[in-house]
């Protein structure tokens, strides 16, 4: 038994073979999103494919005002002007929030 893209785990399975194991980390994704949820990666995750997998940003996302939290620290980002999307990559355990737009103010 092989799981894919796997880091060899020195203890031998049942009989199967060898064991793979895969380093899963979650991001948080949070507010104005299709579909608001923790992302899982293995490796390494830019916000664009983080964003793709919450099925886009809504008409109301404030892309002036994007905040990731990583652990104490608050991060700002303005993706109108300072940042590209696929410039801004994600750690385990952030917590993005993308706040509401109201046009009206």
């Amino acid at each position: 038994f092989q799981a894919e893209d796997g880091i060899r785990d020195l203890v031998r399975s049942r009989g199967l073979g060898d064991v793979y194991k895969r380093q899963q980390h979650v991001v948080i994704i949070k507010g104005q999103v299709n579909y608001q949820r923790g992302v899982t990666f293995s490796d390494s995750l830019m916000l664009d494919d983080a964003i793709k997998r919450c099925s886009g940003f809504t008409q109301f996302a404030d892309l002036e005002n994007i905040q990731i939290t990583r652990g104490e620290e608050k991060i700002h980002y303005n993706l109108a002007e300072d940042y590209k999307i696929s410039e801004i990559k994600l750690e385990p355990n952030d917590i993005v929030e993308i706040p509401f737009n109201n046009p009206d103010s």
